[in-house]
């Protein structure tokens, strides 16, 4: 269990890292290993629950571990949230400046660019 607990803080120091950087690449390449660790980290909670049913008390160094795991994970939930509210307003700011406003005060629809080729 402890080194489910540091594999999944190691991916999320490679998320934050990839938070900071302003590359979408840098932030799927991590995707995969988070994905990973997450599976890892419920499988072991779905352990760790059995075996606090049978009686078995963990240790405290485990507790403490998954305890500030727990709120290094809410810190990136909160730094995802902020940045997906971030990209959805500047797409908000780039089509209103690229196609005006609507009737309705939002964005309007973005047309397609059309061109016209003459052969002859």
């Amino acid at each position: 269990m402890q080194a489910c607990v540091q594999e999944t803080r190691h991916h999320l120091d490679h998320l934050r890292e990839a938070l900071k950087s302003a590359s979408p690449q840098e932030l799927v390449a991590v995707m995969p290993g988070f994905e990973e660790s997450i599976a890892a980290m419920e499988a072991s909670a779905q352990e760790l629950e059995r075996a606090l049913a049978r009686g078995e008390v963990p240790d405290a160094a485990l507790r403490k571990d998954i305890e500030t795991l727990c709120q290094e994970l809410d810190v990136a939930q909160q730094l995802l949230d902020r940045g997906r509210e971030l990209c959805a307003a500047r797409s908000i700011l780039v089509a209103t400046a690229a196609g005006g406003y609507g009737a309705s005060g939002k964005p309007a629809e973005l047309r397609p660019g059309s061109s016209i080729k003459i052969e002859g």
